[in-house]
């Protein structure tokens, strides 16, 4: 049993990209995934899209992505993420300063929630970063 934790470890901490789109995990899967992504030291991609995510696993997977100094690019589009989980994702990433691109398009978040979401990171970003993409004004 040690060494397949071992070996586990050793496969998530090298892995750059993970693509779970559209499989309806919804707040349960990423609520499960959100527990070993910080074993994802090298994670650049994680795609999400369209997996019917909602606040609960915003706010979770935010908890697993705040600091991590890899993640890039974090496609979320096409869920149900609201309001308390666009305020959960902002949050996060004021501690995560390689994020270039976050995708929200098809989600659920209100007008001042994503006026916020772009008043509060966009400030951190170097200009040229699409960090907000699909969070039109």
């Amino acid at each position: 049993m040690c060494r397949f934790r071992e070996t586990t470890f050793e496969l998530l901490g090298g892995v750059t990209e993970l693509n779970f789109n559209k499989l309806k995990w919804g707040d349960d899967g990423v609520v499960q995934l959100a527990v070993v992504l910080p074993l994802c030291a090298k994670l650049t991609e994680l795609q999400l899209q369209s997996n019917q995510v909602g606040d609960r696993g915003a706010a979770a997977l935010a908890g697993a992505i705040k600091g991590n100094g890899a993640l890039t690019r974090l496609p979320l589009g096409g869920n149900q993420i609201g309001d308390a989980g666009a305020a959960a994702l902002a949050d996060a990433l004021r501690g995560n300063g390689a994020l270039t691109t976050l995708y929200l398009s098809s989600n659920q978040i209100g007008e001042d929630s994503k006026s916020k979401l772009r008043t509060n990171v966009m400030r951190l970003y170097k200009p040229g970063h699409d960090i907000l993409r699909g969070v039109s004004a």
